[in-house]
């Protein structure tokens, strides 16, 4: 599940109150890299570099049985690429931002120039507005975080549904659905570790996807203007966790939840996700039907747990300042 709204408005001041600086950097950046390119002139760098692993084994064969109904053959091959690696999902998303960020760069051509208000004004402006409406399409950073999340489970055949293809404008909570409880058992009795990875896949795909973007800018000398981005991304995963280790919020969206999920196949796959791998990170060998004796809701609904809360505040280090 990725949290999206929650925290708009807090997130939407922070960016727009670092938009000036970082654009400012960027451009800095672009004169310094212009002068560095033209000195290195016996190499050739790509204006835009996009690529794509057209097969991604031996994960490619999983996902071909768990598309196609655990068989074989010419059509479940390309069935498979419904269910995208992590290596396909983070390179769909690299060019799809490198994409956007390429094409604002060629209209505000504003590197080099040092009286151009408007434009910069302007460069800026449209970054923003991208980069916040391409969070709920597919193929933006939200769609690669529930992405990551599925991928862990196409490993051990279990086939689900990432609710960003359906363009969730305005959603406060999106899922990953379409998931058996039957399945979630075999799971978590199988390989308890990858159950417990699975939870937190989504903020390990944001991470890779700023860590692939500077790669790109720096071996390639892209100088795309991925700096707001990257500030999004990081302050939406630390506003998640907080809010996973927030008994209000938990309560709040999981009633909301509750009413818009008529049956299994509607129901997320874990709720938040840092409240449940607080869970089993603490259980790893416990039973999933154990869930059961723990929650009201579902199987798959981990809230109104006061104990979580606390393991979590104990597990998660790196957020520290939000538990003070």
């Amino acid at each position: 599940m990725r949290l999206l709204a929650k925290y708009q408005v807090v997130l939407l001041t922070l960016l727009l109150f670092s938009c000036s600086t970082a654009l400012q950097t960027h451009a800095q950046n672009a004169d310094l890299l212009q002068a560095q390119t033209q000195r290195a002139d016996s190499l050739r760098y790509p204006k835009l570099k996009l690529d794509f692993p057209l097969i991604d084994v031996p994960y490619h064969k999983d996902a071909m049985l768990t598309t196609n109904g655990g068989k074989k053959s010419v059509g479940g091959f390309f069935k498979a690429y419904a269910n995208p690696s992590m290596q396909q999902s983070l390179a769909i998303t690299t060019d799809f931002y490198s994409a956007l960020h390429y094409g604002i760069k060629s209209v505000f051509p504003v590197e080099g120039r040092k009286k151009n208000g408007w434009k910069r004004t302007a460069y800026g402006l449209a970054l923003f507005g991208i980069d916040y409406a391409a969070t709920y399409a597919p193929g933006g950073d939200g769609w690669l975080h529930e992405e990551y999340h599925r991928a862990v489970m196409t490993g051990h055949h279990i086939n689900s549904f990432n609710d960003m293809n359906t363009f969730p404008i305005g959603s406060t909570l999106v899922s990953v659905n379409h998931i058996k409880d039957a399945d979630l058992i075999r799971f978590k009795k199988e390989s308890p570790y990858d159950f417990i990875r699975m939870h937190v896949a989504g903020i390990e795909g944001g991470s890779m996807l700023i860590d692939k973007l500077q790669q790109n800018n720096f071996f390639y000398k892209q100088n795309l203007p991925h700096e707001l981005l990257y500030a999004l991304i990081n302050l939406n995963n630390k506003a998640y966790v907080k809010a996973s280790a927030d008994p209000k919020d938990v309560d709040v969206e999981s009633d909301k939840m509750s009413k818009q999920e008529k049956g299994m196949k509607d129901r997320d796959f874990t709720g938040f996700d840092m409240t449940g791998w607080a869970y089993d990170i603490f259980r790893p060998n416990d039973p999933y039907e154990n869930r059961e004796k723990f929650t009201f809701i579902s199987f798959t609904r981990i809230d109104r747990m006061p104990m979580l809360i606390g393991e979590i505040r104990f597990s998660v280090c790196n957020f520290p300042c939000f538990f003070k």
